[in-house]
């Protein structure tokens, strides 16, 4: 599979997974139970999802519009009694009396609606000949309620099982009838069916003329979190409402009516704040608006210590719907919500409270899905447009502008209003194809890379390599000046040694070399330019720059002819079955560092990169001149300067080159000056002496130093530098001509 069928498949294979999960998690929220949701389909859409969603509604707590609810005038308060409460007012449960007194405190401070998340269930019991503290509480209650539009509130549980038990009343009690929600099914269709306990019911004392009465039930979604509120309990065919519920119209004069959906479907519950979605099973889905801290708040310790015209107990109670419930460790009264892993559970009253006075509820399944499906659309849109033009850049900027956007309109303006958009598997979707191009570029990259290693390694030097990658950009016409040294090498009498050898083993034998010699070059990081049969043409400091250039050029000089031995110790052997001249193979050198300019030349079409130059010609001129004087590497005055220190030299001649006016100092490179063999270092010692005596015109005197030299010379058969100067010398006599400059003119390349 091709690298753009790749990406195009991969987009797809995570568009279509999205998709999936999104299809998975729609079926198991709103398909009943009955006919599979929640139990046979797959449950990891749902986790993932649904984890997002809590974690993006505790960022947007306290965003819901209206903000109704903060305490004071008309508000929703906590009565929190907590481990201080019970330090101070003494072991639990407290006596009738003590909550007596709170009641009484809290109707002079003003409260409207006192709604308890506590049960008073159980007769307390009493002393012979003390007052009955049921009786007192009792009092409290129709005292608080003597007030206008004020109202107690009293829980009672439900058994939400299905069956009734044992502790189940068998249909309404008496005492509720006063409360059923107005009801109808158009669809004939009813509410899971509910069974009031008996064990938690209200003391008779305590109900009160007026007092209101509301379920309360908790329970929470398969993964543990408590994200939905039982609002509504179907008993016997009538509907009750929750302690949150009763408290909200109790406290507003709102008279809620229900109807009843299709079968499995959500019915609505109507609201003057709007209509409010209601599951089968008679939970709500809350909009969790806040936690401890985001409510008004007192202590009961703090009501009852206070004196009665406390000025900020009076402002925080003033007209405020109180609920009074736990908030202490010991009471083990703690849900795990999507805001809170620990949230007291008398804030889900408050919750659903201010849920319902801002008319913040959540909308419909069908209204979030058909939004949530918009938005995974365009996502997935999104994400193949940007996989299609294949910028990093451009996918960086989709993901960067979708996520961004996403999460600002979902904290600002989708969640406080009640939409629940699913946006796991959107943002999968961006991120998945983000990920999937970037790792698919970086692939492709790692692969151009290899691929200029693999095509141009032999060619270039791995920095050229690697800046042609990183650059990315198109080879172009044009060139770089600069000093850098050219470096020219050549295999002597190579046409009569091809001569003697069949295509195939001139072939085998030009590879074997040129290898060696390129390996060489490369390590030295040198650049090679071409081949020209069985030359080498290559420069060094282009296109990274180096400053030690000409050195790198003298070392791979030394190294090639070091290994070249090598080579011809393995082309000697007997079984070898390479002709003589290939076992005395030599190779001539020509290194020049000046200025030149390096670049890709050429045409649009076809283009090298390379050297040009007058320095260029004269390391060329260098090369074919060694010849003349039988030397291995001939380098200019220029490199000799700039190579420094660690070589061994011998001061040649002053030339001027075929073609050249001006002329030019040459030196010929012996060797590296550690470990050189003693008579090199004679030899070079030597040789400079004579040549000296010959640019001054002494000639008699150089030519007795160059006979002695001779014997010196490492190449013994065919001309060297000491028998050529010598000769020089013979033919020139005992006086100087008219004129001599010391410099020798070359009439042959």
């Amino acid at each position: 599979m091709g690298a753009g069928a790749a990406r195009y498949a991969g987009i797809g294979a995570i568009v279509g997974f999205c998709f999936l999960g999104m299809l998975l998690y729609t079926i198991d929220k709103e398909v009943p139970a009955s006919q599979g949701g929640g139990s046979s389909i797959p449950a990891w859409p749902s986790f993932f999802e649904d984890r997002f969603l809590d974690w993006r509604k505790g960022l947007a707590a306290g965003r819901a519009p209206g903000r109704a609810g903060l305490g004071g005038g008309g508000g929703v308060v906590v009565a929190r009694f907590d481990d201080e409460s019970l330090e101070r007012i003494g072991r639990w449960p407290w006596s009738r009396r003590v909550w007596a007194e709170f009641v009484d405190k809290a109707a002079r401070f003003g409260a409207r609606t006192l709604a308890f998340d506590v049960l008073f269930s159980e007769p307390e019991e009493a002393c012979p000949g003390e007052a009955s503290a049921d009786l007192a509480l009792a009092r409290a209650f129709r005292g608080f309620q003597s007030g206008p539009g004020r109202r107690i509130v009293l829980p009672y549980s439900t058994n939400i099982s299905g069956r009734r038990g044992t502790d189940d009343f068998e249909g309404v009690p008496d005492g509720l009838y006063g409360f059923v929600i107005d009801a109808r099914s158009p669809h004939g269709a009813a509410l899971d069916g509910q069974f009031v306990t008996r064990s938690t019911y209200p003391l008779g004392e305590l109900v009160v003329p007026g007092a209101g009465l509301g379920h309360i039930q908790a329970r929470a979604d398969r993964d543990g979190v408590f994200r939905r509120y039982h609002l509504v309990a179907a008993v016997d065919g009538l509907h009750l409402p929750s302690v949150a519920l009763l408290a909200y119209q109790s406290h507003t004069g709102d008279r809620a009516s229900l109807e009843i959906g299709p079968p499995g479907g959500q019915s609505v519950l109507a609201a003057v704040g709007g209509g409010v979605p209601v599951n089968p099973d008679g939970t709500v889905t809350v909009n969790w608006s806040g936690g401890v801290g985001d409510f008004g708040a007192v202590t009961v310790h703090g009501v009852l210590e206070a004196e009665d015209d406390d000025p900020v107990l009076r402002e925080v109670l003033r007209d405020a719907l109180v609920f009074v419930g736990s908030t202490a460790f010991g009471a083990h009264d703690f849900r795990h919500t999507p805001i809170d892993t620990q949230l007291p559970g008398v804030y889900a009253h408050a919750n659903v409270v201010r849920m319902f006075l801002d008319g913040a509820f959540v909308k419909p399944h069908e209204t979030s899905t058909k939004l949530s499906w918009l938005i995974l659309v365009a996502c997935a849109a999104a994400s193949v447009l940007a996989g299609l033009l294949r910028s990093p850049v451009v996918d960086a900027a989709v993901l960067a502008g979708f996520v961004g956007g996403l999460v600002a309109l979902d904290q600002w303006a989708l969640l406080p209003r009640g939409y629940e958009v699913r946006l796991f598997f959107c943002f999968l979707s961006l991120s998945g194809c983000y990920l999937w191009t970037t790792f698919l570029s970086f692939y492709e990259s790692n692969r151009d890379k290899r691929f200029l290693r693999s095509a141009f390694g032999a060619y270039l030097s791995p920095k050229l390599i690697r800046r042609m990658h990183e650059s990315g950009e198109r080879p172009r016409l044009g060139g770089e000046a600069g000093v850098r040294t050219a470096f020219f090498s050549d295999v002597e009498r190579f046409t009569s040694i091809s001569e003697k050898l069949s295509p195939e083993r001139l072939v085998a034998l030009l590879n074997a070399y040129l290898t060696a010699m390129t390996d060489i070059l490369l390590g030295e990081e040198g650049t090679l330019d071409k081949y020209e049969g069985d030359a080498i043409v290559a420069f060094f400091g282009a296109p990274v720059p180096l400053a030690d250039h000409a050195r790198r050029a003298c070392l791979a000089a030394v190294r090639m002819r070091e290994r070249l031995e090598g080579l011809k110790e393995g082309w000697g052997r007997r079984d070898a079955g390479w002709p003589p001249g290939v076992r005395d193979m030599r190779v001539r050198i020509g290194i020049n560092t000046g200025e030149m300019v390096t670049g890709n030349m050429g045409s649009s079409q076809r283009m090298d990169y390379t050297m040009m130059g007058d320095a260029v010609n004269t390391a060329a001129r260098l090369e074919s001149s060694a010849a003349h004087y039988g030397a291995g590497v001939h380098v200019s005055a220029a490199t000799r300067e700039a190579a420094g220190e660690g070589f061994l030299w011998r001061e040649l001649d002053v030339v001027r080159l075929v073609g050249k006016e001006r002329p030019v100092a040459t030196f010929e490179l012996l060797g590296l000056a550690d470990g050189a063999p003693g008579g090199l270092a004679e030899l070079a010692s030597g040789f400079g002496e004579g040549a000296r005596l010959y640019r001054s015109g002494r000639f008699g005197e150089a030519l007795a130093v160059f006979e002695g030299t001779a014997r010196l010379e490492p190449r013994r058969s065919g001309p060297n530098p000491s028998l050529v100067l010598a000769e020089r010398c013979r033919s020139l006599g005992g006086d100087p001509p008219e004129g001599w400059d010391g410099v020798w003119t070359l009439r042959e390349k």
